[in-house]
């Protein structure tokens, strides 16, 4: 380049010219890596800024659910030692959340109590015992609907 320069000088004459070019040192490559790695930074940042909503979408979503599980568990282990010792007569015990329909497509869940007596109770005695056995059970679970069906 500076040759062809000297020749393109002497076909006009400027052979006693001297030509110098004063510029700045050529930063394009430092240009292009800064840019390069604000590219990249700003690609890290989008992830990172997707990812986090991402994680608090999933914790939203585990939130809910923990309330659900919360809501439908219940401390069956130490509920059945307290019937045995209240309800001595109680010989089996089971518990489930039952889904009832009604006529209008309305669906409920409704925790059930399954009661299965000494064949010695009496009838009434065990009504009775029932009755008694879920206001307790809805005092202790804090529930204000459930259900104890004898087996």
């Amino acid at each position: 380049a500076q040759m062809q320069l000297k020749r393109t000088m002497l076909k006009y004459g400027l052979d006693n010219v001297s030509f110098r070019i004063h510029q700045p040192k050529d930063y394009s490559g430092d240009l292009a890596g800064k840019l390069s790695q604000e590219v990249r930074v700003g690609v890290l940042e989008d992830i990172y800024d997707r990812n986090a909503r991402i994680m608090d979408q999933k914790d939203v979503v585990i939130g809910r659910l923990a309330s659900i599980v919360k809501r439908d568990s219940i401390p069956f282990e130490s509920l059945h030692r307290e019937i045995r010792i209240q309800y001595p007569e109680v010989k089996r015990m089971a518990y489930a959340r039952t889904i009832e329909m009604g006529r209008d497509g309305e669906v409920d869940s409704i925790p059930t109590f399954l009661v299965r007596w000494d064949p010695a109770v009496e009838q009434d005695d065990r009504t009775q015992r029932e009755n008694i056995m879920k206001q307790w059970l809805k005092v202790r679970l804090e529930l204000d609907t459930l259900r104890v069906i004898r087996y």
